[in-house]
């Protein structure tokens, strides 16, 4: 080999290994920055939480602040029910008697041997087809426990049957839906269509539990982790927790104080605007007028309450 070759084949080595040695820095860079991207990335938000502004009271975990998640460990069609002409309080019995939401409605096992049998057996050595119904849980037993914590709402099935409502009426359509779940509980939209202040009442406090002073009970206190009941859409009144609150809640509380006053204390705005410890989406009361002075007093600081961007 001559000298010239000898001198391109060392080239070529050299650029073969400065290719490799680029792809691999390449591949770290690519791989810290999908690493960093991860960290920064916002976790998945609880769909119940609005955009913005629920972060702002603190972690929710799922669910909803009327309704606490469910559990039905059963396989169920209502669509199949009602197509054999079932009626709902066949199943539900003593629903249209019910003075409290926290009543168990659910059907007991007595309700579904009436058609399917004596599948509840207490004979230890009878024979029952449970998975029919029940599914299994991890262990490999059947779960036969519904867990349905409490609603927190004042809600009376009589008062709505004496009125005339029907099922349907608050738990809609339920000829296509196989198991129930929370979506086919009233919502509060459903609910105002009667509760409109002339039909029937429209204060907060005929649904909603409040303390004895009138205030309306807007967090789980034994659950801190429970979400907080905030107004949304349309039945906010103006008021509705969505992205925009936080910059406009000045004006609506200005306009109509009472309303805020049905969820809120005059120390609480001190806590969000001046206490020591306060989300951070809630600037403090003087801001606009003491910013310029704290960042010349303390320009190092500003990552306190701003984050470090570069281009």
């Amino acid at each position: 080999m001559s000298g010239e070759q000898g001198k391109a084949g060392a080239g070529d080595g050299r650029r073969s290994w400065g290719g490799a040695a680029l792809s691999a820095l390449l591949g770290l860079a690519f791989a810290a920055g999908a690493l960093i991207g991860a960290c920064e990335r916002p976790a998945v938000a609880d769909e119940h939480e609005l955009p913005g502004t629920l972060g702002v009271f603190g972690p929710t975990r799922l669910g909803s602040a009327v309704y606490p998640r469910q559990e039905i460990p059963l396989h169920f069609k209502h669509s199949a029910h009602i197509a054999a002409k079932i009626a709902c309080e066949r199943c539900h019995v003593g629903a249209s008697a019910s003075t409290k939401a926290a009543d168990n409605l659910f059907p007991r096992g007595v309700s579904c041997d009436g058609c399917h049998g004596q599948q509840h057996p207490r004979a230890a050595d009878a024979i029952a087809q449970c998975e029919y119904c029940h599914s299994r849980a991890s262990g490999g037993r059947v779960s036969a426990t519904l867990q349905a914590p409490r609603p927190n709402l004042h809600f009376s099935h009589k008062a709505h049957v004496d009125r005339g409502s029907t099922c349907e009426s608050c738990h809609g359509d339920m000829s296509k839906v196989r198991l129930a779940t929370v979506l086919q509980l009233p919502s509060e939209a459903s609910c105002l269509s009667c509760h409109d202040g002339l039909k029937a009442s429209n204060r907060c406090a005929t649904c909603h539990p409040s303390e004895s002073g009138g205030r309306l009970v807007t967090r789980d206190f034994a659950d801190r982790t429970a979400p907080m009941l905030v107004p949304r859409g349309p039945s906010g009144w103006g008021a509705a927790h969505d992205l925009a609150f936080v910059e406009d809640h000045r004006g609506i509380a200005k306009a109509n104080p009472s309303l805020c006053a049905q969820c809120h204390t005059e120390s609480q705005c001190v806590e969000c605007h001046a206490g020591a410890v306060r989300p951070m989406r809630i600037h403090a009361g003087d801001c606009l007028t003491t910013h310029a002075l704290d960042a010349r007093a303390a320009t190092q600081d500003c990552q306190s309450c701003h984050r470090a961007q570069s281009d």
